[in-house]
């Protein structure tokens, strides 16, 4: 499983990855994959002690940005590679790009397993194979993307809504603005 609020843990950077399934943890090659597929693989170029690196500003450890950390219990789920997958909000630190790279390598990895994604970015679940779509606890509708896109109800507005902020008006040309 990863969560929104994942765990940051003073170990190793092998260590943090290897957390998630212990009796492998001397298994190099298998870090090496899941650091691949998590898209962190430069921390080993960048930190000289590769796996062996201290993160965590605990124990005067490297110090990794949120998004990394992110990405870091993602490596987990790759190192794992267990049959039922449990996402909540996986990508929420992450920047576009990266996102869009982490859930292409999701579904690669995980084709024909069990996957539960809880999330509020609906653009996320359009490749699910069946979307559930919660109110108060209650199942309000369930489909794939498209059919729930045709039964023009609570999905398909709220991925109307979420989508028009994305979208630029006819004739207008994209706004960039610096940031201050």
């Amino acid at each position: 499983a990863v969560f929104q609020d994942f765990g940051k843990y003073p170990l190793s950077l092998g260590e943090n990855i290897g957390i998630s399934k212990t009796a492998d943890l001397e298994n190099k090659k298998k870090l090496e994959s899941a650091i691949e597929r998590g898209g962190l693989s430069y921390l080993q170029e960048k930190f000289p002690e590769g796996f062996a690196t201290l993160l965590g500003k605990e124990f005067s450890g490297k110090e990794l940005s949120f998004g990394e950390w992110q990405k870091l219990a993602i490596s987990r789920l790759f190192f794992r590679d267990a049959p039922v997958i449990v996402m909540d909000e996986p990508t929420a630190s992450l920047d576009p790009n990266s996102e869009y790279e982490v859930f292409q390598r999701l579904i690669q990895a995980f084709e024909g397993r069990t996957v539960f994604l809880i999330t509020h970015r609906l653009n996320s679940v359009k490749m699910c194979d069946k979307i559930l779509l919660l109110k108060n606890g209650n199942i309000l509708e369930e489909g794939s993307h498209e059919d729930l896109m045709q039964q023009k109800g609570e999905y398909a507005r709220l991925f109307s809504l979420q989508a028009s902020g994305y979208q630029v008006k006819e004739g207008a040309e994209p706004v960039l603005q610096e940031a201050t």
